[in-house]
C-alpha cells in the first residue's frame, strides 16, 4: 500500500474510497407532497408536527390502513392537512385496535367513516369510546342524527361528558328545553353544547330578548340566529330596521315569524325594500308583518313575479284580487298554473322565471 493511500485512510477512516452508495435522508415535507399530494404550503404546516419521523414506514402504513377502512386519497389529504400527527399513529397499538373496538360497539362502515372524516380522533383517542356511546344514546340510535351532531361539532368526542356536556344539558333543561330540543341544537349550531354555562344562558337571554319565548316553535331558529352572531352585529341589525321604518315591536314580531331575516346582508334586505316600497308600492309595517318577502330572491321571484302580476292587471284579465305576499309565496308550478298558463295565448310577451 503506497504512502498516499496510508495518508488517506488515516485522514479519512469512515470508507472514504467505498463505492457503497448513501441512503437518501427522509424529508417529511417531500413525502407529504409526492406521496398524500398536499400543496406545498400544507405540507410546511404540518411537517414541523412530523420532524420525528425517519422514513415513510409509518406513514405509509397508517395511510394503506386508513385506505382500507375505505377513506378516499382526498379525506387522508384532509385529515393529515388537518391532524397531522395521525401519520405518526401505531398501527398495532392504537389505530387498529381502536378501529376494532368501534366495530365490535356498533360503530362500523358508513357510520364509522363519517366519524373518522370528522375527527380522527376517534382512531387514537381510547377515551372516545364512551363518549361515543353517550351520544349514540341521546340521539336514540338514530345514525343520521349522530352524523349530524358530529359533523356540525367536530370536536365533540373530546370533550368530557361528565364535565363538560352533562352540565351544560341539565341547563338547558332548566331553561324548558326538551330533549328533542337539544338533539336540534346540537346538530344545528356549530359548538353550542360545548359553551361555557355563562355563554349559552347569554345566547339564550339575548334570544329572548328579540321576543322569542322559550319553548315556542320558533325559539330554536331565533336562537341559531342569534348564535351565529355577535352582539354587536345583532343590535347594528336592529337599529337598521328601527332606519327603515320598523317600530321595535314591529321587529321582534318580524324575527318572530322569520328569523333567518335576521342573517341577512343590510345590502340585501335594502335592495329589496327599495323594490317592495319603491315599485310594488308597501310601506314598511306591511312588509313587517309579512317578514318571508325579504328572504325571497329579488331577481328571481319578486321582480318576474310583480311583473306577471302587473301585465295582468293593466289588461284586466285578473278576476280575483291577490295580495301580493300571497303570490310571491306560491310555489313556480302553482304561479304558473294560476298566472302564466290560462293567458300565454292572450299574452305571448308574459315569461315565467323560474326560481
Amino acid at each position: 500500500m503506497d504512502l498516499l493511500m496510508i495518508t488517506l485512510r488515516l485522514k479519512f477512516p469512515i470508507n472514504f474510497y467505498s463505492t457503497k452508495p448513501h441512503k437518501p435522508q427522509f424529508i417529511i415535507t417531500e413525502y407529504l407532497i409526492n406521496s398524500l399530494g398536499l400543496s406545498p404550503e400544507r405540507a410546511a404546516r404540518a411537517a414541523p408536527r412530523l420532524a420525528h419521523l425517519r422514513n415513510a414506514s409509518r406513514p405509509d402504513s397508517v395511510r394503506h390502513f386508513l385506505e382500507h377502512l375505505g377513506l378516499t386519497h382526498s379525506h387522508i389529504q384532509t385529515l393529515v392537512s388537518w391532524r397531522p400527527t395521525l401519520l405518526s399513529a401505531d398501527l398495532s397499538s392504537t389505530l387498529r385496535p381502536n378501529a376494532d373496538a368501534l366495530h365490535s360497539h356498533g360503530f362500523s362502515g358508513p357510520l364509522l367513516l363519517h366519524l373518522v372524516r370528522t375527527n380522527p380522533s376517534v382512531l387514537t383517542s381510547h377515551a372516545v369510546l364512551p363518549r361515543l356511546h353517550f351520544w349514540k344514546d341521546f340521539f336514540r340510535d338514530d345514525r343520521d342524527s349522530l352524523v349530524k351532531a358530529f359533523r356540525r361539532n367536530r370536536y365533540l368526542v373530546q370533550y368530557s361528558i361528565a364535565d363538560k356536556i352533562v352540565p351544560n344539558i341539565e341547563l338547558l333543561r332548566r331553561y324548558g328545553f326538551s330533549d328533542r330540543d337539544i338533539g336540534i341544537v346540537v346538530m344545528r349550531i356549530n359548538g353550542f353544547i360545548t359553551r361555557s354555562p355563562e355563554a349559552i344562558k347569554e345566547l339564550i337571554e339575548r334570544t329572548m330578548e328579540l321576543g322569542f319565548t322559550c319553548g315556542s316553535r320558533m325559539f330554536l331558529q331565533g336562537l341559531s340566529v342569534v348564535a351565529m352572531r355577535r352582539g354587536e352585529a345583532l343590535e347594528k341589525k336592529m337599529e337598521f330596521f328601527r332606519k327603515l321604518g320598523w317600530s321595535e315591536d314591529e321587529a321582534k314580531s318580524a324575527f318572530r315569524k322569520n328569523p333567518k331575516v335576521l342573517s341577512l346582508r343590510a345590502e340585501n334586505i335594502q335592495s329589496k325594500l327599495d323594490f317592495l316600497m319603491g315599485v310594488v308600492g308597501l310601506d314598511p309595517s306591511s312588509i313587517a308583518a309579512v317578514p318571508l318577502l325579504l328572504t325571497y330572491s329579488l331577481e328571481k321571484r319578486l321582480m318576474p313575479r310583480f311583473h306577471v302580476l302587473d301585465i295582468l292587471n293593466s289588461d284586466g284579465l285578473l278576476k280575483k284580487k291577490w295580495k301580493f305576499n300571497t303570490a310571491m309565496s306560491l310555489s313556480d308550478e302553482e304561479f304558473e298554473k294560476r298566472f302564466v298558463l290560462p293567458f300565454e295565448d292572450l299574452v305571448p310577451q308574459l315569461v315565467m322565471t323560474r326560481q
